[in-house]
């Protein structure tokens, strides 16, 4: 057995909680940076560790703590260790596969979300696991890598007026899902512009390469669907006013961003439906180009048999065919020839089959 199917099958049969990364983008190291903010200050961490985002936590302050890179097994096992994170939470966090959930623990609510973009060029979905944990007054969240839709985030902690300095850790965790479902929607409009084009190409001139972008457009809204579908869960369980860590005061925006999740998914069932149409006209398109195809080669091989007809008739070479004899036979059977051509050209016009 080679070393590349033991190392593919390495996770069967491993007890639960085993950390073994799948699918994350692998990282030279984690990262850890933090964020301490109320009202009326913001202090921000780079490279930091674990016990003094640890002793932060216990100041009682908001925090936010960024875990970059997920692939060091060692790290991972250290901010279980120190923040009391269930083995099998740590499990989900490193497995990019991990479809979107939502759990409930004593000490704090897990969930795991997918920010998707759109490669429009490529026509392709590219994927980034986005992992959150939340506690009282902290929220831990793990990236594979720095996600540049976050940085907005940064900036709006800056304004000490803003909401997310007025309110509680529960308002952070909200704007980070505010954030992805909005990724989830410009991703559909981006996707919505290549159905305009894809609709007046099969309109006017259908191709060959039309159907392979149909089902490339249909594997895309499946992957988003698979995406989406999860995290309309997670928020309508966060929207629910006996969920602990979820002010009262905040609940009403995960009710807004749950409406967002189920719009989303309904342009998403719509732009399926019109995919479907898509291929009927497809389908159609060509059906009809071979009909005209068919129409002119009946028209043509119509037009030749009273002329194969003559041809033959007078290539029987019979000692007494009369005609045979003629000085100008082979005119005559030339030009008539060309007025059957005309005659059936006409007729043809006439019933509107040319």
């Amino acid at each position: 057995m080679n070393g590349s199917f033991d190392d593919k099958y390495d996770m069967i049969g491993q007890p639960p909680g085993t950390l073994t990364p799948i699918g994350v983008k692998v990282a030279k190291e984690t990262r850890i940076h933090y964020v301490v903010y109320d009202k009326e200050t913001k202090i921000e961490k780079k490279d930091s560790t674990v016990q003094e985002c640890k002793k932060i936590i216990e100041s009682g302050k908001n925090v936010w703590i960024k875990v970059i890179g997920l692939s060091n097994i060692d790290a991972m096992h250290e901010i279980g260790s120190v923040f009391d994170i269930h083995a099998l939470v740590l499990e989900d966090v490193i497995n990019s596969n991990q479809r979107p959930k939502y759990e409930e623990y004593d000490t704090y609510l897990f969930f795991i979300a997918k920010l998707l973009s759109y490669d429009k060029a490529a026509s392709t979905v590219d994927s980034s696991h986005v992992s959150l944990i939340m506690g009282e007054n902290y929220l831990i969240t793990f990236l594979e890598d720095n996600l540049p839709e976050f940085f907005i985030l940064d900036q709006r902690m800056d304004n000490k007026n803003g909401k997310i300095r007025l309110k509680t850790i529960d308002f952070l965790s909200y704007s980070i899902l505010d954030i992805i479902v909005d990724c989830h929607i410009l991703l559909l409009n981006d996707i919505s512009e290549d159905l305009e084009e894809l609709e007046e190409k099969l309109v006017q001139s259908p191709g060959n390469e039309d159907i392979q972008i149909i089902q490339k457009l249909k594997r895309n809204l499946i992957h988003v669907r698979k995406s989406i579908w999860p995290l309309r869960e997670i928020v309508g369980k966060l929207e629910k006013e006996d969920v602990k860590y979820v002010s009262g005061q905040n609940s009403h925006y995960y009710r807004d961003l749950y409406e967002h999740a189920v719009q989303a998914l309904e342009t998403i069932d719509n732009y399926r439906d019109m995919l479907s149409g898509f291929l009927d006209i497809y389908l159609s398109s060509v059906s009809n180009r071979m009909n005209e195809t068919m129409k002119v080669l009946t028209i043509i091989s119509t037009i030749f048999i009273p002329l194969s007809f003559i041809a033959g008739l007078y290539g029987m070479n019979f000692a007494n065919m009369p005609e045979l004899g003629w000085d100008h036979g082979y005119h005559y059977s030339l030009a008539l020839m060309a007025a059957i051509v005309c005659v059936m050209v006409i007729f043809f016009r006439n019933r509107q089959w040319l």
